[in-house]
């Protein structure tokens, strides 16, 4: 088998190399057909890709089913955000990884967010386009049924400037794949 992919066109570089180049890296034995529409699109037989490169990985596996305990840090996860801040976006479809869960202690300090002490990233106080970003505080024990999640991009639009995510809020769990 051969990979096959019809992209729209799309040569986003957001954050890492072209999503063409990484597709036809990495997909060797994978038939994609991705129609774009939005922010992230889920491919018949469970497939998504990212056009962006927020999380370090643009194709994943999406489980179709998981547990509410299967939501630990360093999974990935699949939700809608709501901003302004992009067109087009009531909701976006995202994919961050959990960076602090439930009970973890998440701190900030001048705009650097730690879980347990690690640093996670830190918030930009502008948006690519220049349109000021407030940054979410808080500081203890995340509360129970709570998430925060992030990217790998310097530029992710995540917890660090929406908050927690609620469980409840997660649409599925994703395996990266490339």
């Amino acid at each position: 088998h051969s990979a096959v992919v019809n992209v729209c066109e799309i040569k986003f570089k957001n954050c890492g190399r072209n999503i063409l180049e990484r597709v036809h890296e990495g997909v060797r034995r994978i038939v994609v057909v991705v129609h774009c529409k939005g922010y992230h699109t889920i491919i018949p037989g469970r497939l998504a890709i990212s056009p962006t490169n927020s999380v370090g990985y643009r194709l994943f596996y999406h489980k179709p089913r998981f547990e509410p305990s299967s939501l630990k840090k360093g999974t990935f996860v699949l939700f809608d955000v709501y901003t302004k801040l992009r067109p087009n976006c009531w909701p976006c479809l995202v994919v961050k990884k959990i960076a602090c869960a439930e009970g973890d202690l998440l701190t900030v300090e001048n705009r650097n967010f730690y879980c347990n002490g690690e640093y996670i990233g830190t918030a930009k106080t502008h948006g690519k386009d220049g349109t000021p970003l407030q940054a979410f505080q808080f500081n203890g024990a995340i509360p129970k049924e709570r998430l925060f999640v992030a990217g790998a991009c310097v530029d992710s639009y995540d917890s660090r400037y929406i908050g927690f995510i609620e469980k409840k809020d997660i649409k599925t769990v994703v395996v990266p794949i490339i």
